[in-house]
């Protein structure tokens, strides 16, 4: 994954806000996780 954001963004302000992201999507994947989990128990 690194190295596909390095390739996609040259930039650095642009490399740090696609992190950011991803770091928001996984955190919102996880969420759902837990509420699919919680609801199956």
């Amino acid at each position: 994954m690194p190295h596909k954001l390095r390739i996609k963004f040259k930039g650095k302000p642009l490399k740090l806000k696609a992190l950011r992201e991803l770091l928001k999507t996984k955190a919102i994947v996880l969420q759902k996780l837990r509420l699919t989990k919680l609801s199956l128990q």
